[in-house]
Parts: C-alpha cells; structure tokens; sequence
C-alpha cells in the first residue's frame, strides 16, 4: 500500500519532439514546469535551450505554454500530460546560435511551420526550399524511388518539379548543417518568420491579425502587412476585458501619444496576445527580466505578470562561456543522432563549478563586448 502511495505520487509526461519522436518522462505530480523543462533538454544535450518551450494543446485546440514557475498540474486543469517540444522565441539570425542542436531544432520547426502554412511563403520560395530539403535528405544523389516520391509530394505538376531538380543540383557538395544553415537563412526573411498571430477586430469592426515578434508588433490582414510597431515606438501594452491596447510615442501615428486598439473577443485571447508580448519584448529587448512591473512598459491596467528564464542577451552570454558546444552526429543514411562532446561528469561540474576571479574578468569584458553589439 505505500509503494502504490508513493507511485501515486508521480506522473508519466509524454513529449513529442521537433523530429516527431515522442518519450516519456516520470516527474512528480507537485512538479513545477521547470523540472520536467530540465529533464526534456537535457536529454536532448541542447545548450541554448532558452529559445525553446514546452507546450500542450486543449480540447480547442489551443496552444498553451508550460511557465517554468508554476506547478503543471495547475496548468493542464485535468488535460492529459501531452506536451510538445517547440520554438517559443525565434533568434533574429539563426546564425548567432551557437549550438548545432539548437539550430537543427529550429530548422526542424521552420520545417513545420512551412509545411502547417504558418510561416507562408511564395512558390518560388517554398520550391527553393524544398530543394535544400531534398539536399539534406538525399545528398547529391537524385535517382531512388523515394527521392521521386518526395518531388512529387512537394509539387503540382511536371515543369514544378523539374524546377525542383535543377535547384536541387544547384546545391551538389553541400552538407546537411549548411543545407540547414542556407534554409534557416530563407525563412528568416519571410515576413511572418517568428511572428505569433492572433486573431482580432479593429474598432471599425475589420478582422486583422495582431502578430508578436523579436521586432516588435505587426497588424496584418489577410497575410498582408498594415502597420508595423517596433518596441522601441511602443509606450506601453495591455489588455482589458476583451480588448488589447497598443500604446504609441508621438508621431508614430499622431502627432501626439495615440493608443491603438483591437478587441480579441475574449477576454482569455486577450491576455494571451499581452502576455505574448510581455514574453518577447523582454526576452529580445531586455538585458535581464524585470524584478518588478510597477511603472513598466506592460503595468498599465493589466494583471501582474513577468517572464522568467533568461533573456536572448543572458542566453548570448551563456553561449559564450561554452567551450565545447553541443553537436549533431550527421551519418548519411541514417537517423540523426544527438551527442554532447563532454560525458555527463564534465556537465555536472561545469554547472556547479563557480566563476574564479580570472573568469570573472573574462566575464565582465565579454559582457561589455555583447552589450555594445547587442545594442
């Protein structure tokens, strides 16, 4: 009786991967959202995890974040343990991360998003990256049964898919981590690259998309963009009842300080898109998350809330101090593989291992060097 008290205790979490792999995890049912967190990426050996979440979908199919500072249970509110392992914060260049991992986790989810229409693009450009798709799959060689199949699959018609073959072979050499590189460079440039979208209402009753990114914020209707706010024009953000407000500097619209406003039609959407937005500007602009939201760009009429983790600036200079990062084992022909070029020892010590005085120097100029670049 108390073994199955203690079993009672704990709780099997199931998580699908970006490669669509799925594993399971026992934590306690007491859990906060950071344990479990721990536990996924480090068995994946991914350094720069920041950028990455957990998230779970309800009856609606809505997604919804796991915090790392709230208990899971809270969160899920009876839903099955079923999580998701995604991007939450896309890198503005996926070139400044660090870690091969990293980076083959979010070629895998701008994978995805392609392929969900989430990050849309133009024929040419969907064509142009199939092909390094079919470079990183297939290499250099494009005579197999499944190498036909996936032309087929990814086109609409025979000049569609000789198209594909020529700037298939226009990529002959190159490996898989460039082919992922090159693809990460494309995506990066479309214009909903990173941007998380939410349905609304203008005051003139005009249905938009309200859209949270690194950048900024973006209005768009029908994929097209109407107006574009940087954080920087932005005063203030919040949400009140079911209505999300953007406050403006003078000049960005009006002459004067204007507020913009769209009504999300809930009450639960709106604080959604608001707390989309407290999450990247803090992440992407900030050098470290607020202590407290007294006077802050997100107080204004809306409840408390703070991000917690590190910030894109924290995760840079957390990067920096790895000597040896994380890898992807790239084997033709087989599944991928991830490795950690340090054993597990080498982790434990290197997370509990305090900065000397000559590190902390080191620390200090690095923080100097990241802080002009970042800015």
């Amino acid at each position: 009786m108390g073994k199955d008290d203690e079993e009672s205790k704990f709780q099997t979490a199931s998580v699908t991967f970006l490669d669509g792999t799925v594993n399971e995890f026992k934590v306690h049912r007491g859990s906060r959202g950071e344990e479990l967190f721990t536990l996924v990426s480090n068995g994946m050996s991914v350094e720069e995890k920041d950028h990455f979440a957990l998230c779970f979908f309800d009856n609606q199919g809505m997604r919804h974040w796991i915090y790392n500072d709230k208990k899971i249970v809270r969160q899920l509110k009876g839903l099955p343990w079923v999580f998701s392992f995604q991007v939450k914060f896309f890198p503005i260049s996926p070139t400044s991360l660090k870690d091969d991992t990293a980076r083959h986790m979010l070629y895998l989810q701008c994978r995805e998003d392609i392929k969900t229409g989430k990050l849309s693009a133009s024929l040419p450009t969907r064509a142009s990256l199939a092909a390094l798709i079919a470079q990183s799959e297939f290499g250099d060689s494009s005579v197999s049964v499944d190498y036909d199949e996936y032309v087929r699959a990814c086109t609409e018609g025979d000049e569609l898919g000789e198209k594909l073959k020529i700037l298939h072979a226009a990529h002959k050499g190159m490996n898989e981590g460039e082919t992922e590189m090159a693809y990460l460079n494309e995506c990066k440039d479309l214009s909903t690259y990173g941007v998380w979208q939410f349905p609304a209402k203008d005051l003139k009753g005009v249905e938009v998309m309200v859209g949270i990114s690194a950048h900024g914020i973006v209005i768009l209707r029908e994929a097209v963009r109407l107006h574009r706010f940087p954080w920087q024009s932005i005063v203030k953000i919040s949400y009140r009842r079911h209505y999300f407000s953007i406050r403006l500097k003078a000049g960005e619209v009006e002459k004067k300080e204007s507020t913009l406003t769209y009504d999300c039609f809930t009450y639960e959407e709106a604080k959604r898109v608001w707390k989309c937005g407290v999450e990247h500007h803090t992440f992407f602009r900030l050098i470290q998350p607020e202590l407290r939201t007294k006077g802050s760009l997100f107080h204004w009429g809306s409840s408390p809330f703070r991000f917690q983790g590190r910030t894109s600036f924290q995760n840079k200079m957390a990067s920096q101090m790895f000597d040896q990062p994380t890898n992807v084992v790239r084997s033709p022909g087989s599944e991928r593989q991830m490795r950690s070029l340090e054993t597990e020892n080498e982790v434990r010590a290197r997370s509990n291992v305090q900065l000397n005085d000559h590190n902390l120097e080191v620390g200090i100029f690095m923080c100097q060097q990241l802080i002009n670049d970042f800015f």
